[in-house]
């Protein structure tokens, strides 16, 4: 039986995955995962400081030392050569990351007999996969690397798939851009294999990119015809020579205004070597400075501090977890991300977490605390404490019952009507949504008589798909609703749409389509809609108070109902009737599927329905749904999808009702 001494943390992780754990006779300082290998002897020690100060003071430090020829490690010579190992797992991919190869080298030379020693130079995912094997041949557990890098491909090619099948689903699809900071002062951006992981979960990233596979090879992917892996080269010996679609290259230093005209969707906080605690500080340091204030991604919440001494900047096996929670961040697809992955969405430092932050926080506190006072007095602008511009409240927005589109500061409508490339606002809390000024009008004349009175307010309950869609003509043929009508003194209700999703990546749940979409079709219709984002891990409880804090923004005058597009589960009906606080209607439920179908076909307001999600081999994401796919499914498919087989996304055709943009 062979003994191994690892002096590299990522290659430690990879003999344990493979079996190799009791052949571990030795170790880093810096190995601590899996936590049952600490046992074993240290080898190497760090010689720079060893208390953590601060990314620029640590920077300092190494560049000092490796601009003077020093090493940055010590390795134990004694300790090395009384453990006599066959093997010894090191590498050749950072001098700033572990002991260099050629100490290892010369200190293995005087041992005798001399150990094999390994070196890992992995550029990209499928190198990191490769050294299993490489490892696994070494110490005499080939078969078991084999069989553990077959066990990670399938997870890729599972991960890559429904990215693949997400990116297709959405019409105009446009890659999210992430930024990923690997340190922080100075802000160096992600390297080698962590740029290719962010595009296999279907994102870019512009500070270090690599070559993005064609629209059509992903398309080709969502369907099931082509293996997600050959995206990436990954058989392919001409694109493996070429070096195409691999890595990156190495991480390297960008100024903060590379990063300012990136303005990225996401940013990805994760130091190398650093403890989520060590990381937020850092960002509470970023926060400090007014253009990372002003990023898109910092002003809709969406930078993520991740563990960088556990996750992304080991090329070991758990980058697979990384790429599966790249793709649970950019997709929404929620049971995808691993459990218990060590990431932290960013929150803002209170001015009392430091003098430093307390400096760079005080304009936006003052900003606020005027902001929150001319609220509370009931005014409907302020006066900018830094600028001396008037600026309009949200109690004004509120008041006037929608976005503009003029990007206002406050605006809480999620920039509603601003053209979504220039929106820096998010929804943070149930909001109504509404375009119309008749609707607007209506719904804040609060307890007074309007134009038309209506007989009370249905919510339906939209997803955006085909269901939610026919109990919306059901209502409209009915005459139930008063949209377009001509004030003829009878009450019909007034209907208003309400979607859940998940704050995080504006998702919808199951659904497989951002809620702009929802946002289309709603204007489509010329009716309002209610968004309740929802938290990634949601309880049954937290869903039912989102849903509750939307209807809450709807008209009291007459009675509310909730209207459901559910076809025939008893069960499904059940539990929303059970826990409901207003009564519910399933105007479609046990009608038949022929009527139903008809009458989808044959609506006018329909351009197209499209797969949009698909839990089933024999249903292809992206696939129009029409007679002929229906005719086309086997009999033990639900032709409506209703056990949640698939979803869809039902392209409206607009009605003519313009959004509201005041001149």
């Amino acid at each position: 039986m062979k003994r191994v001494v690892s002096v590299l943390p990522s290659a430690t992780e990879v003999l344990c995955v493979i079996g190799g754990e009791g052949l571990l006779v030795g170790r880093s300082h810096e190995d601590n995962y899996p936590a049952s290998i600490t046992d074993r002897p240290v080898l190497t020690g760090q010689v720079t400081n060893k208390e953590w100060t601060s990314a620029k003071e640590i920077d300092k430090q190494v560049s000092q030392f490796l601009k003077e020829g020093k090493s940055l490690y010590t390795l134990d010579e004694v300790l090395l050569e009384q453990l006599r190992p066959d093997v010894i797992l090191t590498q050749d991919i950072c001098a700033v990351c572990a002991i260099d190869l050629d100490t290892v080298h010369r200190v293995a030379k005087s041992i005798f007999p001399p150990p094999k020693v390994v070196s890992l130079d992995p550029q990209n995912l499928r190198d990191v996969l490769d050294d299993l094997e490489l490892v696994g041949h070494a110490v005499g557990l080939h078969p078991e690397s084999v069989e553990a890098r077959a066990k990670f491909e399938a997870r890729v090619r599972n991960a890559v798939a429904r990215a693949c099948s997400a990116m297709m689903s959405q019409p105009n699809y446009k890659r999210p851009t992430v930024a990923f900071i690997e340190w922080s002062d100075p802000i160096y951006v992600g390297g080698h294999w962590t740029p290719q992981l962010i595009s296999m979960a279907g994102g870019q990233h512009p500070l270090n990119p690599v070559e993005l596979p064609s629209d059509a090879d992903v398309r080709s992917v969502a369907n099931g015809e082509k293996d997600p892996l050959e995206l990436w080269g990954w058989d392919n010996p001409e694109t493996r020579a070429s070096g195409k679609k691999v890595g990156a290259g190495k991480s390297f230093a960008v100024p903060s205004q590379s990063v300012v005209d990136c303005n990225p969707d996401h940013i990805i906080i994760c130091c190398c070597g650093l403890k989520i605690d060590q990381t937020k500080k850092e960002a509470d340091m970023l926060w400090g400075k007014s253009w990372f204030r002003d990023l898109r991604a910092v002003k809709n919440g969406n930078v993520h501090i991740v563990d960088g001494d556990a996750m992304f900047n080991r090329p070991g096996p758990r980058l697979v977890d990384a790429l599966e929670w790249l793709v649970s961040v950019l997709h929404g697809i929620d049971e995808i991300r691993p459990k218990d992955f060590p990431v932290e969405r960013f929150r803002p430092p209170s001015p009392s977490a430091g003098p430093d932050n307390a400096v760079a926080t005080q304009k936006l506190k003052d900003i606020e605390d005027a902001h929150m006072s001319a609220c509370a007095a009931n005014k409907w602008t302020y006066k900018d404490p830094d600028t001396g511009y008037t600026v309009i409240t949200e109690l004004s927005h509120r008041k006037r019952g929608y976005c503009c589109g003029h990007r206002c500061r406050h605006c809480p409508y999620g920039h509603f009507n601003v053209l979504p490339e220039n929106r820096l606002n998010s929804v943070k809390a149930p909001v109504y949504l509404s375009h119309r000024k008749d609707t607007i009008a209506a719904r804040h004349d609060a307890g007074t008589t309007t134009e038309q009175e209506t007989g009370g307010t249905d919510v339906l309950f939209w997803s955006g798909g085909k269901d939610s869609f026919l109990t919306y003509l059901h209502g409209s043929e009915e005459g139930r609703w008063n949209q377009g009508k001509e004030n003829d003194g009878t009450k019909h209700r007034n209907v208003v749409l309400l979607t859940t999703f998940f704050e995080h990546s504006g998702m919808i749940q199951h659904q497989g389509i951002h809620h702009h979409e929802v946002m289309n079709q709603a204007k489509s219709l010329g009716l309002d809609l209610i968004l309740a984002p929802l938290p990634q891990h949601n309880s049954i409880e937290e869903y039912l108070a989102a849903v509750e804090s939307g209807i809450a923004l709807c008209r009291k005058d007459g009675d509310l109902k909730c209207l459901f597009g559910d076809l025939h589960l008893a069960d499904i009906r059940a539990w929303r009737e059970q826990n409901s606080l207003h009564a519910c209607e399933f105007p479609v439920f046990g009608k038949e599927y022929s009527a139903l179908l008809d009458k989808l076909f044959t609506s006018e307001k329909v351009v197209s329905i499209t797969v949009t999600a698909s839990s089933v081999p024999e249903v292809t994401v992206g696939t129009p749904y029409t007679r002929e796919f229906v005719a086309s499914l086997p009999s033990h498919i639900d032709r409506m999808g209703e056990n949640g087989e698939f979803h869809t996304y039902v392209k409206i055709r607009p009605t003519g009702t313009p959004a509201v943009v005041p001149k």
